[in-house]
């Protein structure tokens, strides 16, 4: 069993947790994720997205498409295809990269403020991005063409997952003083479900 940790610390010489066998990056991860066979683990870093053998943890590939920092990284249910995003004001871009080819095989823009998830549908054929610009957006991943946009949301929306039946989008929102989950029933309204 692999287990992955993201965290920050803030001492300038960082020691390997207990147990922990190798030290991925240098620097900023800020998310990763399993290929849906367990042959890769993409980790989002502070310089683009690295591909990497899961059992030797050796670097495969490294996209480097964004022009900084990436926030979410997402596997299609069938691991040809790995979704990107970056949240810097610089690169508001969604990238879709062919996992064997290690290119970039579509770029999806629409957002206007930073992009910081990115979530596929359970059949592959949608995928769903959050941003700050206060919107959820969903996608045809064959053609890169926006099927829709769910508005009507007050803050930030920093996660989006879709449910196991892909009816619903499931989102997490921030606000200043402010947390809760939400619901988007086939893109009607938001129905807040709030944590206190």
């Amino acid at each position: 069993m692999i287990v992955v940790s993201v965290g920050i610390a803030s001492e300038p010489e960082i020691l390997l947790p207990e147990g922990a066998i190798a030290r991925l990056v240098e620097g900023w991860i800020n998310d990763v994720a399993f290929s849906p066979d367990g042959q890769y683990l993409a980790l989002g870093t502070g310089s683009g997205v690295e591909l990497r053998d899961a059992v030797s943890l050796e670097l495969v590939r490294f996209f480097h498409d964004h022009t900084i920092r990436v926030i979410s990284v997402a596997f299609s249910p069938d691991g040809s295809t790995l979704a990107s995003c970056s949240g810097v004001l610089s690169d508001l871009t969604i990238k879709l990269w062919d996992v064997d080819r290690g290119e970039v095989r579509d770029m999806l823009t629409g957002h206007t403020w930073k992009v910081y998830s990115v979530a596929f549908s359970l059949d592959g054929r949608k995928l769903a991005s959050s941003s700050a610009d206060e919107t959820v957006r969903l996608w045809n991943v064959e053609t890169g063409k926006e099927l829709s946009i769910l508005i009507g949301h007050t803050m930030t929306v920093y996660s989006v997952v879709f449910s196991p039946d892909g009816k619903d989008v499931g989102l997490r929102l921030l606000g200043q003083h402010d947390q809760a989950v939400g619901r988007r029933e086939r893109g009607d309204s938001l129905h807040p479900h709030r944590a206190y």
